[in-house]
């Protein structure tokens, strides 16, 4: 009998699924459909990523890519990059859209720190990130090598240069909110992305949701929506009374600034550029649940402000609860039910 523990077996479980939209002429129907899916894509995959998937005309006016991520109802992480492939056969004229999704199951998704810019890198590195034309019947399910870190320091002090800190931490506090947010920036969208998530710790990355290049669509329900900076489309966003729109091209409003916990410390060290202390704190907390990471974020803040070693405080493992020491000697440890965004309100 198989020893379905077995790390050879584990190994062989986390197999990434892939699945291309596009505009093609099918046997039993024409234009934008979920047109190859790889073996382990089920049915309710399906229907999920045909709701997803970006038709003709989504893509913001002058852009040739888009990235997305999501967890999709029906269990798998799903990372999207759509790219253009040449025109459109209809009689619509115009782009192409050709849009690859890629299904992680959660335990490979957090060997790369729910980081799904790290994923897209090992993806390119593996050469899967290509267009293929015509479309194949089939896609082949396969494994990915790689792993990431949870933080990475030179892109959060780039990104900080481009944008300020204060802004940076904004854009935090938007992000912890309970409501969908639409954001404008000066630099590239997906850079912003990848650094909130950066910012965040691991107990609330896997509830994040996040498209960049595509114009707004209430049938893709993303978390986070990059805006095009485009004034027309900027007033029709504002309109939508459910959305947050954050413009940090521009002054931005003082109800969003920290005040406490989470966002509040890691404003205080992006304010310093104290990067390096920023990706020692998530690891301290990595296997911690929210309240415990607010908890912790609160005490540091307090021991900061009150004369401590700023460097001996955020690398410090002596104070640590005991579950953090034990998690990380045996790289085991009870795992809680996953909070989700709504725990995470910048109070």
């Amino acid at each position: 009998m198989t020893n379905l523990r077995s790390p050879n077996c584990l190994r062989r479980e986390l197999l990434v699924e892939q699945a291309i939209f596009t505009s093609v002429r099918g046997a039993r129907n024409e234009g934008y459909q979920l047109a190859a899916v790889s073996p382990g894509v089920t049915d309710d995959v399906r229907r999920e990523l045909s709701q997803w998937g970006p038709a003709h005309d989504s893509l913001h006016a002058g852009r040739r890519t888009a990235v997305g991520f999501c967890q999709l109802s029906s269990g798998p992480y799903a990372i999207s990059k759509t790219v253009v492939a040449g025109e459109e056969y209809s009689g619509r004229g115009g782009p192409r859209l050709y849009t690859q999704f890629f299904l992680l199951p959660a335990e490979l998704y957090e060997r790369f720190s729910f980081q799904p810019f790290r994923v897209l890198e090992a993806l390119v590195a593996a050469g899967r990130l290509q267009v293929v034309d015509p479309v194949p019947e089939v896609l082949e399910s396969f494994r990915l090598v790689g792993r990431a870190s949870p933080t990475q320091v030179s892109m959060l002090a780039t990104v900080t240069r481009e944008i300020g800190a204060t802004r940076l931490s904004t854009a935090l506090t938007a992000a912890l909110t309970t409501r969908p947010l639409a954001i404008a920036t000066p630099g590239p969208q997906e850079r912003l992305f990848a650094v909130l998530i950066d910012l965040l710790p691991m107990a609330l990355r896997p509830q994040c949701s996040a498209i960049a290049g595509l114009r707004f669509s209430p049938r893709r329900p993303y978390r986070w929506f990059a805006a095009s900076g485009d004034e027309k489309e900027l007033r029709r966003l504002q309109r939508m009374g459910d959305l947050l729109l954050i413009d940090l091209r521009k002054e931005t409003p003082p109800r969003l600034a920290p005040r406490s916990g989470w966002a509040r410390l890691i404003a205080g060290l992006l304010a310093e550029g104290r990067f390096a202390e920023i990706a020692q704190v998530i690891r301290q907390v990595r296997n911690q649940p929210l309240t415990e990471c607010e908890r912790r974020a609160d005490e540091l803040w307090t021991a900061w402000k009150e004369g401590g070693d700023i460097e001996h405080l955020f690398s410090s493992r002596c104070t640590l609860p005991r579950s953090v020491e034990e998690t990380s000697r045996t790289g085991s440890g009870c795992r809680e039910a996953p909070p989700t965004l709504r725990d995470g309100i910048a109070r």
